[in-house]
């Protein structure tokens, strides 16, 4: 399984809006690889395709709006809030609150 998380960016006016995304590779349970990569954020489009060619089964994002939840639920992708985060058993052990 891979699982993106988008990290939280301050958005600067003039600049592009791309986002920055930690991919773990998780096998039984375990973290057995990490990415570091920098999406398009300007349109769902380049995310969906980003995420298909990456191979992503799971996305941790900010903020899930209903029309981007419905959009990668099609492409067999699930979307994830930050909340959602500290709850997951493989991922909390990395969180610093």
């Amino acid at each position: 399984m891979r699982v993106a998380l988008f990290l939280k960016q301050d958005k600067k006016e003039g600049v592009e809006n791309t986002g920055k995304v930690v991919v773990f590779t998780v096998k039984e349970n375990k973290v057995v690889g990490v990415e570091n990569d920098t999406v398009d954020m300007d349109k769902s489009g380049h995310l969906s395709l980003w995420a298909l060619t990456k191979k992503i089964n799971e996305i941790y994002i900010p903020v899930i709006n209903d029309s981007i939840e419905k959009l990668f639920l099609s492409l067999g992708i699930r979307l994830k809030s930050y909340e959602e985060l500290a709850e997951d058993q493989l991922f909390k052990n990395y969180i610093v609150c």
